[in-house]
This record gives C-alpha cells, sequence and structure tokens, in this order.
C-alpha cells in the first residue's frame, strides 16, 4: 500500500475515492537530477508515465493530475490539436479543491480556453489564407472561478497554430505568464492566491495532450552550477527551458583542468551572425527549450524538441563537470536525465 501512495495520489472528495496520478517535475523517462535553488535535486523514479493520460471524473475522460504550483515555475504542455471542419475549443485549469469544473465545489484559479472558429461563408471569388502545416487562428482568453462565480474574462492574443501545441505557463511574482511557440500570448494577474493551486486538467474538442510536467526555478546570468554525480557523463541530456533576454553565452568547464571551456554556446542576436540565431528568434524576448544529448564521442545539440541544431565530435573524451550563465539570459528550468543504462 505505501509503494501505491507514492505513485498516486488518493482523494476523498464528496464521497468520492479518485485515484489521480501525480505530475511529474522533469520530462525525463527514467532518474533526473533537477535544479532546486543552488543545489541540485536527485529524483529516482518518475511518478506517473511520461506519456499523458485520460481519466474519469465526474462522469468524463479529462487529463487530470494533482499537483501544487509556486512561484518560479513552469508548467509545461505539449498537445496536439486534431479540430474537425467546424473547428472547436479546449481548455487548460489550474484548480482548487476539486480537480474538475463542478457547480457547487472548488475554485478555478486560472482557466485558459483556446478556440478556432469554424468555417465562414466569403463572397464569391474570395479565398481564404491557408498557410502549409497550420491548423488555423487560435483566439485565448483567461478567467478565474471563485466562490462559484465566473469573472471577467481577460483577451490574449491570438496566434496561428501548427498541428503541434508547446505551452509554458510560468508563475511569476505577480502574475501568470503564458507562451505558445515561445511567444507571450497571455498575461494573467493573480486573482487567487497561487497556493490555492491543488489540481491541473485539461480537456475539450480536437486536445490530444503528449507531456504535462511543472517545475523549475528562475535564475538569471551571471549563475553557476555545478552538476552532481561527478558531471554529465555519455547517455545522459541536459534541458534547459530558458528566456533570451539579450546576447548570451552558456559554457561549460571542467574545475578540474582549471576551468577550460569543453564548450561554449554563443548567441548574438544583434549581429545575427551566430548559428543558434535561425533557430533562436531573429530577436531577444522568445523563450527557448535547448536539450543537448551527450554520447561517447559526439554531442548534439536539439532546439525546441526536434529542431536539430548541431553536432559536435569531441577532439578528447571532456568532462562536463559544470555550467556558466552569461551575458542576459534567464533560465527557467534545467534538468539532466540520467541515462538508464
Amino acid at each position: 500500500m505505501q509503494c501505491l501512495i507514492l505513485l498516486l495520489f488518493l482523494a476523498t472528495v464528496q464521497g468520492e475515492n479518485l485515484l489521480i496520478s501525480e505530475m511529474d517535475e522533469h520530462r525525463c523517462l527514467g532518474p533526473a537530477w533537477v535544479a532546486d535553488g543552488h543545489r541540485n535535486r536527485y529524483i529516482s523514479k518518475r511518478k506517473s508515465s511520461l506519456a499523458a493520460a485520460k481519466t474519469m471524473i465526474s462522469g468524463e475522460f479529462v487529463y487530470a493530475y494533482s499537483r501544487t504550483f509556486r512561484e518560479g515555475q513552469t508548467l509545461h504542455i505539449l498537445t496536439k490539436i486534431e479540430f474537425g471542419y467546424y473547428g472547436g475549443d479546449f481548455s487548460f485549469n489550474l484548480m482548487g479543491g476539486y480537480p474538475v469544473l463542478q457547480d457547487n465545489s472548488g475554485a478555478t484559479v486560472l482557466h485558459i480556453k483556446f478556440t478556432k472558429p469554424g468555417p465562414t461563408l466569403m463572397p464569391p471569388g474570395v479565398q481564404t489564407l491557408k498557410i502549409k502545416g497550420t491548423i488555423g487562428t487560435l483566439s485565448v482568453i483567461g478567467n478565474t472561478r471563485k466562490n462559484g462565480e465566473w469573472m471577467s474574462e481577460i483577451k490574449g492574443k491570438s496566434f496561428i497554430a501548427e498541428k503541434f501545441l508547446p505551452l509554458a505557463i510560468t508563475a511569476l511574482a505577480d502574475k501568470f505568464e503564458v507562451r505558445a511557440y515561445g511567444e507571450v500570448i497571455l498575461e494573467y494577474p493573480y486573482r487567487m492566491p497561487l497556493d490555492h493551486v491543488q489540481y491541473i486538467n485539461g480537456f475539450g474538442v480536437g486536445l490530444n495532450v503528449n507531456l504535462f510536467y511543472l517545475g523549475g526555478q528562475i535564475s538569471k546570468a551571471p549563475w553557476r552550477n555545478v552538476f552532481p554525480d561527478g558531471g554529465i557523463k555519455p547517455g545522459d541530456s541536459l534541458i534547459i527551458y530558458a528566456l533570451s533576454l539579450e546576447n548570451f553565452k552558456i559554457s561549460f568547464t571542467d574545475p578540474d583542468k582549471n576551468f577550460a571551456s569543453m564548450l561554449d554556446i554563443r548567441v548574438n542576436f544583434d549581429k545575427k551572425t551566430v548559428i543558434f540565431n535561425s533557430k533562436m528568434g531573429e530577436r531577444p524576448g522568445k523563450s527557448f527549450e535547448m536539450e543537448i544529448r551527450f554520447f561517447e564521442k559526439t554531442l548534439t545539440v536539439y532546439v525546441d524538441s526536434d529542431k536539430e541544431l548541431a553536432t559536435f565530435d569531441y577532439r578528447a573524451l571532456p568532462l562536463f563537470r559544470e555550467m556558466n550563465l552569461h551575458d542576459s539570459l534567464e533560465v527557467r528550468d534545467i534538468t539532466v536525465c540520467k541515462s538508464q543504462k
């Protein structure tokens, strides 16, 4: 019974026994180190499956997890959008008291609703613009439900969505910041305290969620992180979610070799001459996710999950013991996924 409690959260609400998975802090398949303040914390195994799954609550299937939300943390969501011809809508909700929307139960700290309108009849001879690889324009609104009543909506920025939609919701000092494809689409001031959040759910038309996780912290350059467990080894992956404020540099050094540089990553938005520039946007202010996968003789750098940026061949087997952030960079999440050998 104790092992079961470690993996699943058993909630009894209004006589119901709800078996809800606890959301993980990372997207690694196995063990991981996560940055936590000025130290790294080891997580030996996942609390739930990496692939998002629906559960039955109050007669409907929804994506639902138990999870608290702290200032500085970021909720990451990757979903596939499968709207039909007539469009539709879906939403994500940060809940308190009960994991789904109910008439007289709980509160909704943040409700984010995305809507794709259905087809519009155009005058004869007029054609609508269709961009290859996109599913159309999504509108977004935020709201809060308190004491059983909805408050006034706050409209976000409409944007053109692709088939896969990456979302990042960061809890700042006084508001939620919501980003899609690295761009801010909604800034939502707190209308209820952040510590009211107990559950996170998602449901709606065309929603097929691949991934949920919530964790991280906000750290600004200059900042130094010493990797635990003797440094990064072949088979490990380093995942960084960050916001580029201006030009920046990330350097990997080895203290045992007089802090010799093992790898430098430089981005210069002004000159637009750095190879990373074309993948991280043509201007500062966008967030991005960078993953470095370490192998026996090479390392490969990816940006935003699936865009391969570069592969480096080692001249000699380096040992990546620490990482330094320079210039203007705000890191919001750092994870080292350990090899599962």
